[in-house]
């Protein structure tokens, strides 16, 4: 789902002060979880320690006040896809202990097509 740069940046803005809450919050049972971005030359990790109602967009958002350059791979903290070990999640997933939060980008190339162009290239 695509937002509009107006409503991306109400919803970020009310996602972000949600994130700002909950890791401000003290809470005794804090969860650490992970923030992970793929770039085709490396991977950026982020290890966050929040509270256990965390949902995986408020995790994303965390990491990006935190470090994570979403902007400089041209993604937006607030409408990236996201999933947790390799299963794409809703923005409202709740976090458990260990979670390894994943974000998505768009395929460079479709792989049906990249496995077409191989295949004609070895005959």
């Amino acid at each position: 789902m695509r937002l509009s740069p107006a409503r991306r940046r109400k919803t970020g803005q009310a996602v972000a002060e949600s994130a700002q809450k909950l890791a401000g919050d003290q809470l005794e049972a804090a969860i650490k979880v992970c923030v992970v971005l793929a770039l085709p030359e490396h991977q950026l990790l982020i290890h966050l320690e929040t509270g256990p109602a965390c949902s995986a967009r408020q995790a994303v958002l965390l990491a990006e006040q935190q470090g994570l350059k979403l902007a400089e791979a041209g993604l937006a903290a607030v409408d990236v896809p996201i999933g947790i070990f390799g299963r794409q999640v809703k923005d409202d997933q709740i976090l458990e202990s260990g979670d390894r939060v994943e974000v998505y980008r768009p395929l460079q190339q479709d792989p049906k097509e990249w496995r077409r162009q191989r295949a004609a290239s070895k005959h």
